[in-house]
């Protein structure tokens, strides 16, 4: 029997490349990487000022770490370098172990050492293990408000990493996926200028998203769109209209997903 919360667990390089994901989003945040400029350069009054502003940022430096100081987007080595130190705060896949001599084993919160007798088949051994870890289901539901021992064993919170997709677990719905996708793809589109050095406009930006074909909207010029670009009229026409209202939904939406990722968020549009 695979439970659905193990079942829903991915693989490591699953988990690794929705985190280098998380890291690109973190790395636009500018009170985030203002911190890391500030502890790299010993300025302790912006130090202080930001850990006054957000509560934990301490703890969340300590596990992200710089993010500023290497190439983590381009560099595949730092990349792995950063994730080889830091993978157990992202993917922590619980394991059955055999516990050998129980007088050296070690209580952790989340795991308890049990007693099973080795049935004549595996069927057999599985069916009353599924009936003890029922039974302890049961009885964590029964101990959230009790004071006995035993109680609050059963009661402890389940062993897991400490980072995962908001609001809970590294499943994202087709929804969410695409609206992440959209919104990754706009913030890149902020970082382009035009011919004459100023930032793409709304306008500017539809143009580009139809332009390319691996865009995540799904768009593309159509015969009509390219007449109109030839008689200089295309943008003028998208004032209004839905394009450019997704591409300012995508452009909120990445704002806010910036902005809550120094709280340990994401992806978080609230």
């Amino acid at each position: 029997m695979t439970s659905k919360r193990l079942a829903a667990v991915p693989s490591g390089p699953v988990v690794m490349t929705r985190v280098m994901q998380w890291l690109r989003f973190f790395m636009h945040n500018r009170d985030y990487q203002r911190y890391c400029w500030a502890r790299r350069s010993k300025r302790e009054s912006v130090q202080r000022e930001l850990e006054g502003q957000y509560l934990g940022l301490p703890e969340l430096y300590d596990d992200w770490g710089d993010i500023h100081a290497a190439d983590l987007v381009n560099d595949a080595k730092a990349q792995r370098a950063w994730w080889q130190s830091r993978a157990h705060l992202f993917w922590d896949m619980p394991m059955v172990a055999w516990i050998e001599d129980p007088f050296t084993y070690k209580a952790r919160p989340g795991y308890m050492l049990v007693e099973l007798p080795l049935m004549d088949t595996k069927a057999d051994a599985l069916r009353i293990f599924e009936r003890f870890l029922d039974l302890n289901e049961q009885g964590r539901k029964r101990a959230q408000e009790s004071t006995k021992p035993l109680f609050r064993l059963i009661a402890q919170k389940r062993p897991g990493a400490k980072y995962h997709y908001h609001p809970e677990g590294w499943q994202l719905n087709a929804a969410t996926k695409k609206a992440v996708a959209k919104a990754e793809y706009v913030g890149r589109l902020g970082y382009l200028k035009t011919s004459d050095g100023k930032p793409l406009s709304l306008t500017d930006k539809v143009l580009a998203i139809k332009q390319d074909p691996k865009n995540p909207f799904g768009w593309s010029l159509t015969e009509q769109d390219k007449r109109d670009i030839a008689k200089g009229v295309f943008k003028k026409g998208l004032f209004g209209g839905s394009e450019v209202t997704l591409v300012k939904r995508a452009q909120k939406d990445f704002d806010a997903y910036v902005r809550n990722t120094i709280y340990g968020r994401f992806p978080d549009n609230s």
